[in-house]
Parts: C-alpha cells; structure tokens; sequence
C-alpha cells in the first residue's frame, strides 16, 4: 500500500493498494475497521459497480471527542451508506 494522500491535520488519509484490486481492499478496510473506533470510512469515487478509486480513512474527527463510525460511499460527488 502507499499513501494517496494525507491531510493537513493527519487525521485522515486515503489509500490505495499496490496491486489494484479496488473491490477486495475496500472489503478488507470495512473488515480492518469493524472492531474499531474511527470517524469515517469513505468508498470514494465509486463507479456504478461499486469499485472506489481509493479509500479515504478519518481515524479521527477534527474535534476529537467524536468517532461517528460512518462507512459511506461517494459516487458522482454525493455521499450515501456504503455500498458492497
């Protein structure tokens, strides 16, 4: 894996494996973070199959105290529940 992205406050970053494989990643991230606390887990860019082009990670909100533990998608710029 290698970092895609970091951003400014280092509470979140986003990923994408080395070998490509999109959809088994995305399994393995909601599996990784399922027992977990974390803000969020975004599925971002997802195609109409549900393939993300990476997968953005908050591990924690700006404000700190908070976890909301959202698992979401964005696909065409608008965010819903995660999809498969």
């Amino acid at each position: 894996m290698r970092f895609h992205h970091v951003n400014c406050q280092g509470y979140a970053f986003d990923l994408v494996p080395e070998n490509g494989k999109m959809r088994e990643f995305k399994r393995f991230c909601c599996e990784f973070v399922s027992d977990k606390a974390f803000d969020q887990l975004i599925s971002e860019g997802e195609d109409n199959s549900g393939i993300p082009r990476w997968m953005h990670i908050g591990y924690k909100h700006r404000q700190r105290t908070l976890q909301r533990r959202q698992a979401l998608s964005m696909v065409h710029g608008k965010y819903y529940p995660m999809t498969e």
